[in-house]
């Protein structure tokens, strides 16, 4: 029997909190989950959204610049998209800071504005909600009739079907039915390392070891696996 998918139950997302220590930039890390970096009240709109657009092309990492309640400016430096959409509301903030791409002067307001911050991450992240930090779904989605047709049958050796080896770094590739809920037909994609591109802003270095939120296939279990994007908090300069 074919197994569906958990539904979650339908929300009013307007009525969801949000921090409200406006301006800042809200790095999208993983489903539901932000860094947020407090900009200065004083600089102008336009200097606001050109330090979101260099902070997600060093991070590689979707933003959105938050200066009221009403709305969010959103940059994707993947696909060099923008949007305007409603703010991030009651995301997950863990602790741990992404490298701004250039300094920040402290002032009193922005001290302020940052205890704020603190305060509301304590309240967002009860026992056990910083440790949620994966995607369920792998940034898959639910396999069409066609494709579960195509992917059904795995290749030689159990590899599953429509996967291939990068010519560059000899890793896995492509898209697959996913492996650790076989009963449910659902398409992931999986990365080789080739397809990291997260760095930074501070060092250039690589902010994990393999592209954030993306997919691995162990040759060691047959299994795909997740990369959090949270992960990057855990970086550290060679510098510091």
């Amino acid at each position: 029997m074919e197994l569906e998918p958990a539904v979650a139950p339908r929300i009013d997302i307007g009525k969801l909190p949000y921090f409200n220590g406006f301006p800042y930039l809200a790095t999208r890390l993983a489903s539901a989950v932000y860094h947020i970096r407090l900009l200065p009240s004083e600089w102008s709109r336009d200097a606001q959204w050109d330090f979101a657009q260099r902070q997600a092309g060093a991070n590689g990492l979707p933003v959105c610049l938050v200066r009221d309640a009403e709305r969010g400016e959103f940059f994707d430096p993947e696909t060099g998209s923008t949007q305007i959409a409603g703010i991030p509301r009651a995301g997950i903030l863990p602790p741990g800071e992404l490298v701004a791409v250039e300094g920040i002067p402290e002032t009193p307001e922005l001290r302020a504005r940052a205890e704020a911050l603190r305060e509301y991450q304590r309240e967002r992240n009860g026992p056990g909600t910083v440790g949620v930090i994966g995607d369920w779904k792998k940034g898959g989605r639910r396999a069409t009739p066609e494709e579960r047709e195509r992917l059904r049958e795995p290749q030689a050796g159990g590899l599953p079907a429509g996967l291939a080896r990068c010519p560059e770094c000899g890793e896995w590739k492509g898209e697959c039915l996913d492996t650790l809920v076989p009963e449910v037909p659902w398409v992931v994609r999986v990365s080789c390392r080739c397809e990291n591109r997260n760095r930074c802003a501070g060092c250039g270095g690589l902010l994990g070891e393999r592209k954030l939120n993306s997919n691995e296939y162990s040759e060691a279990d047959g299994k795909i696996w997740h990369c959090g994007g949270a992960v990057a908090l855990a970086h550290r300069c060679p510098s510091c």
